[in-house]
């Protein structure tokens, strides 16, 4: 299985399956994180145009899902950090590194810091009640 692939399938499960929901689960998802970063870093040995391209786009596929809910409440819930698979210093653009990569970690942030505050807001609301 492809790394980017099982690290979404991961992410999935832990979210989605309360089987998944143990200390197996947990750390099955950190070692695909961890797996995903050493695939990403090992496409930017090569400064190749390809190679390149290829890394970018497994960073942007990486930030898409950390981007997702089921990746917030997990990074909220197990302090799962899905950005930690993009190895960003590694990444042979300083385009991305300077531009892409604060728009990546500050939408992150702000999805994450929403579903928090939208979680404290309900348990406000059931102890009114």
């Amino acid at each position: 299985m492809h790394p980017i692939d099982c690290l979404i399938s991961r992410v999935m499960n832990l979210d989605g399956l309360p089987s998944k929901r143990n200390p197996a689960g947990i750390a099955q998802c950190r070692l695909a994180v961890a797996v995903t970063r050493a695939f990403i870093g090992a496409q930017c040995t090569d400064k190749s145009k390809q190679s390149v391209k290829t890394s970018l786009k497994a960073a942007e596929v990486v930030a898409e899902l950390a981007m997702t809910a089921p990746a917030q409440r997990i990074a909220i819930e197990h302090g799962i950090d899905l950005l930690e698979a993009i190895p960003v210093d590694a990444i042979h653009s300083g385009q991305f590194r300077e531009v892409r990569w604060p728009q990546i970690q500050s939408l992150v942030a702000e999805r994450i810091a929403t579903l928090t505050r939208q979680r404290e807001q309900r348990r406000k609301r059931a102890k009114k009640r």
